[in-house]
């Protein structure tokens, strides 16, 4: 009787002690999983401003008429969708439909964007990039592309291999840029300044 008591209370305390080891091990791997997450966080806050002034710079030098970041930002956009209302740039950008709808004008006197109505509705505006707007944005995109391989040309294989991983991680956790759903149907009632329906 004392044996079979014993092996029950071994048994007990080996389930004890695994219970709590499994307890202990899920604990300290949510908090190293908390910290990696904000180191994360971190370094994609800080690194980003870093892109962005990288950015600029290129913009300087590849536009020949000296395009803005939110100019650059709405060609990118639209070349990403096709046929988006003045509203949806304007939401994307965080910026006043009417502002946008006056840099919007502006890129269309560059010949960047042109626009038509909506068949559906025509109060609807659907601007689209020209010709010369997907040219200019490729030149901007390969100058950028062509600074940032020159700032990694100095990195080992093993780094870059982790930088590419870094990154296409990144860009399955970050939305699609597409039109949000509070302007993608919703028609935009102020008018491109300057500018006559297209269609009247």
């Amino acid at each position: 009787m004392g044996l079979k008591f014993r092996k029950i209370l071994h048994s007990n305390l080996d389930n004890l002690y695994h219970t709590k080891y499994t307890f202990i091990m899920k604990i300290s791997t949510d908090e190293n999983k908390s910290a990696a997450i904000k180191e994360s966080a971190n370094l994609i806050v800080d690194t980003i401003p870093r892109v962005m002034a990288l950015m600029r710079a290129d913009l300087r030098k590849a536009a020949p008429d000296k395009l803005t970041v939110p100019q650059f930002r709405s060609l990118a956009y639209l070349f990403h969708n096709p046929e988006a209302s003045v509203c949806s740039v304007a939401e994307y950008l965080d910026l006043s439909v009417s502002n946008v709808s006056k840099m919007l004008y502006a890129l269309m006197e560059r010949g960047y964007i042109s626009y038509t109505t909506a068949p559906e509705d025509r109060r609807r505006v659907e601007l689209q990039l020209t010709e010369q707007g997907v040219d200019i944005l490729n030149t901007i995109r390969q100058v950028a592309i062509d600074h940032a391989s020159l700032l990694l040309s100095e990195s080992s294989i093993i780094e870059l291999s982790e930088i590419s991983a870094a990154m296409r991680s990144l860009q399955k956790i970050l939305p699609v840029i597409t039109p949000h759903g509070t302007c993608q149907k919703q028609p935009c009632l102020s008018s491109i300044p300057g500018e006559e329906n297209p269609n009247d």
